[in-house]
């Protein structure tokens, strides 16, 4: 993931190939910047790559404070949990 200021967009799509000895499709597209569009399209055929996938993701996304701001969990009222 690219430097997101702590702002990307993750789209999973999934289905079930009939017929396959591992029927499950698993389609997983990025984006760090939504106004340029999906930058990567990955795709699996089990769930722990597309796991690794998304938690690679969660981990890359960069969540910096503004200047003289905490970081705290909670980003915006009714996000993040309790507060």
């Amino acid at each position: 993931m690219l430097d997101t200021a702590g702002t990307a967009l993750l789209t999973i799509r999934a289905w079930c190939e009939e017929g396959s000895p591992r029927p499950l499709r698993i389609q997983i597209r990025i984006a760090d910047d939504v106004s340029a569009g999906f930058g990567s399209t990955m795709s699996f055929v089990d769930e722990a790559g597309a796991i690794e996938a998304v938690h690679g993701f969660l981990v890359g996304v960069r969540c910096r404070p503004t200047a003289g701001e905490p970081v705290t969990p909670v980003s915006r009222l009714g996000h993040g949990g309790s507060a």
